[in-house]
C-alpha cells in the first residue's frame, strides 16, 4: 500500500540458507487460494520491536526493520542482520520468490546486496529527488514509482531563486534484465500518487483519477473516476480487483474493491470503524488482512480498539482478534497459512511481534 529505497551498501552477517527460495508450491498460484480463513490464534509472542516486519522466504523465520537495519529472526532469536545506509523501508517489506527481498522502493539480493535502489535511481529528479510513492510485484519483475523533487527548505536556498520545485514523473520499470526498462507513465509538476503492481498491471491513483498500464508495452491506461477523494493505500488482490482505502472520519474508513471486468467501477464497499494502519492482500488474493484501531479520550478514555481482522473481497468478516499494542504492521506468510503482527505502544506488554495461525 506505501513505497520507495536506496543505494544501500548491505552487509549480511549469518543469514546463510535464509536467502534460500521455496518450493514450486509454496506460493498458490492466481485462482488456487488456500482454504478460508475461520478464525485466528495466536502460536508465539517476540519480544522484539520491528516495523515493518515480513515472513522469510520459507515462512517459518522473520524480517524486521530496526532503525536503519533489516533483521532476520529465527522465533526471537536474531540470524542475521542487513544495515540500510538511507531512506529506511518505506513500509513495504516481502520475500521475493527466488530467495531476495522487496524493501520498499529497493530490490535486494538473497545476500542482501542491492539489485534496484529507487532513491538513487530517484536523484535524477533534483538534489532532493526521492521515490514519493513505489510497489514491486511480488515476483520482482516490475515497479512503479513516483520519482519527484522536493523544494529546498533552506533560507539561501530562497533567496538564490533555486528553492526547486515538487515535479517528477510516474514510471513503469521492468527488471528482466540487468538494467531496468523504463517506461515514463506520466510528467508532473508536483502530484502525490498511491500506486500498486502486480506481475500483469501497475496503477496509481491521484485524487479521484485512477489509472490502469499494462506491465509490459506501451498501451494506453485504463481509466475511472473514483468515487472517494482520499484514497490511503492500493493494493492488487489477484488480476482483477483492486483494493482501495479511504479515511471517512475518525470512526470510519472505507474498503472499495474495483474491479476491472465492470471498468473498475466498485464491485463492493465496506466499512472499518476506525483507521487503517495497514492492510495486506492473502496469497492467492481473495482475503485481506486489515490492521486497525480507534482511539479517542477526553479526561478519561472513551475508546480503545487495537484489532487485526480477515475479510473476504465482499467484507465478510472471517477472523477478529484484539491485540495488546497497537498494530502497526502484518504480512501474510507465503502459503498464507500464517499471520505476523508488529504491534507499538508505550509499554512492554503492548511492544511486540505476534505469530498468528490461520484456522
Amino acid at each position: 500500500m506505501k513505497a520507495s529505497w536506496i543505494a544501500l551498501a548491505v552487509l549480511v552477517v549469518g543469514c546463510g540458507s535464509d536467502g534460500g527460495a521455496p518450493a514450486a508450491s509454496a506460493t498458490p498460484r492466481e485462482g488456487s487460494s488456500p482454504r478460508p480463513v475461520r478464525g485466528l490464534k495466536q502460536v508465539a509472542r517476540y519480544d522484539r520491536l520491528a516495523v515493518p516486519v515480513a515472513f522469510a522466504h520459507d515462512g517459518k523465520r522473520w524480517i524486521g526493520a530496526v532503525d536503519r537495519e533489516l533483521v532476520i529472526y529465527d522465533g526471537a532469536r536474531e540470524v542475521g542482520r542487513m544495515p540500510v545506509m538511507v531512506g529506511g523501508t518505506d513500509g513495504a517489506l516481502a520475500p521475493l520468490p527466488d530467495g531476495g527481498w522487496i524493501a520498499g522502493a529497493r530490490v535486494l539480493a538473497a545476500d542482501g546486496t542491492a539489485r534496484f535502489d529507487g532513491w538513487s535511481w530517484a536523484n535524477r529528479y533534483g538534489r532532493f529527488g526521492s521515490p514519493k510513492a513505489s510497489a514491486i510485484s511480488p515476483d520482482g519483475h516490475v515497479a512503479i514509482i513516483d520519482g519527484a523533487d522536493s523544494p529546498s527548505t533552506c533560507l539561501c536556498d530562497r533567496e538564490r531563486g533555486t528553492a526547486g520545485s515538487a515535479a517528477g514523473a510516474l514510471v513503469r520499470l521492468t527488471f528482466d534484465s540487468e538494467r531496468p526498462a523504463e517506461r515514463v507513465l506520466l510528467e508532473h509538476g508536483g502530484r502525490r500518487f498511491h500506486v500498486a503492481a502486480s506481475a500483469t498491471a501497475v496503477a496509481a491513483v491521484d485524487g479521484r483519477a485512477l489509472s490502469v498500464w499494462p506491465a509490459a508495452g506501451d498501451a494506453p491506461p485504463a481509466t475511472a473516476t473514483l468515487g472517494v477523494t482520499d484514497v490511503q493505500a492500493l493494493a492488487w488482490a489477484g488480476d482483477r480487483y483492486l483494493v482501495a482505502t479511504s479515511y471517512v472520519d475518525m470512526d470510519r474508513t472505507d474498503v472499495v474493491i474495483l474491479d476491472r471486468d465492470a471498468g473498475w467501477q466498485p464491485a463492493w464497499t465496506w466499512s472499518i470503524p476506525g483507521q487503517v494502519r495497514e492492510l495486506r492482500v492473502r496469497p492467492g488474493g481473495r482475503e485481506i488482512a486489515i490492521a486497525w484501531n480507534n482511539y479517542r479520550a477526553t479526561d478519561r478514555v472513551l475508546q480503545d480498539d487495537r484489532k487485526v481482522e480477515v475479510f473476504a473481497l465482499d467484507g465478510t468478516r472471517a477472523a477478529s482478534l484484539d491485540t495488546a499494542g497497537s498494530p502497526a504492521s502484518i504480512a501474510w506468510s507465503p502459503k498464507g497459512d500464517a499471520l505476523l503482527v508488529a504491534m507499538v505502544g508505550n509499554s512492554p506488554r503492548e511492544q511486540g511481534v505476534l505469530r498468528l495461525a490461520v484456522r
